[in-house]
């Protein structure tokens, strides 16, 4: 019904043209957009991996710093008591002794009277 030469279709045939240029504007805008959020993104959970990962490393630092402290304090009162074990080794033997001594001078006297 139209003519080749007709207004309405050079129009139309423009205004086809301009909107395909204008289509393929705003795509590639958008996909600019969408990588310039997708890189953004990604260095923020870059970001927040990295401050995650420091704090366990300063976590697990802190624990083990702990538990060579109570390790410590183990070891110190392993050796105290220790040291209790032998004095009292010590005066049970020193007493054990004194014993068997006033029982041999009590026997050697015995055999002498």
């Amino acid at each position: 019904m139209l003519d080749k030469k007709d207004p309405v279709l050079s129009f139309l045939a423009v205004y086809d043209t301009l909107l395909e240029a204008r289509m393929e504007e705003l795509e590639s805008g958008l996909q600019d957009k969408m990588l310039r959020i997708t890189d953004k993104y990604q260095d923020r959970a870059k970001e927040l991996a990295e401050k995650m990962i420091g704090d366990v490393v300063r976590k697990i630092a802190a624990e083990r710093q702990e538990i060579q402290n109570e390790m410590l304090s183990l070891r110190q009162q392993e050796q105290t008591e220790i040291r209790k074990l032998i004095k009292t080794m010590n005066l049970v033997s020193g007493a054990v002794l004194a014993a068997s001594l006033i029982s041999l001078t009590a026997i050697v006297t015995c055999f002498l009277c």
